[in-house]
């Protein structure tokens, strides 16, 4: 029906939730085109691709990390076990484990429709951008208005009211 940024955030749901069918894939990739996401989500500065890799990262790379540095531990401490190296490998585990879910936590969405971008969190503050439907952006806020965190270039804030958010 030609509303790619509703079927860009269920793509993504589906994603979430585990399904990993190619047609999914395809399907995403082919809304993306439609939405030149890649043009739009293209990382400016240095904090662009902090938030870029740290999300690539948490889709599975700290888990596996943590699971390596976990059996790479438990044979060592097969050999010569003691308590400060079992509390050494319990934080050496802990640590992407706590990356994985501190970035898994921030809150993401697909914007539904074209957003002005603001100033500031309401109608009076001078308009700065447009942020296009369909883009993924990272945000911080409580209530009615969002801080746009990623990507960088429409810094600013958008109200809420057509945000798809990725929970």
């Amino acid at each position: 029906m030609e509303n790619w940024a509703s079927a860009r955030y269920h793509l993504l749901m589906a994603e979430e939730l585990g399904l990993t069918a190619s047609e999914l894939n395809l399907n995403k990739k082919l809304v993306e085109d439609k939405l030149e996401v890649s043009r739009l989500e293209r990382p400016l500065n240095f904090s662009d691709y902090v938030y870029q890799t740290a999300s690539a990262a948490s889709e599975g790379y700290f888990t596996a990390l943590a699971l390596v540095i976990l059996v790479a531990g438990l044979l060592l401490l097969r050999r010569a076990a003691n308590l400060s190296k079992l509390l050494i490998l319990t934080i050496l585990v802990l640590v992407p484990l706590g990356l994985n879910w501190w970035i898994n936590a921030w809150p993401r969405a697909i914007t539904g429709s074209t957003q002005v971008v603001r100033e500031g969190p309401s109608q009076i503050f001078a308009e700065r951008t447009e942020l296009p439907a369909g883009t993924l952006i990272i945000y911080h806020g409580e209530g009615e208005w969002k801080e746009v965190r990623w990507p960088s270039r429409f810094a600013g804030w958008i109200n809420r009211s057509d945000l798809l958010e990725l929970e």
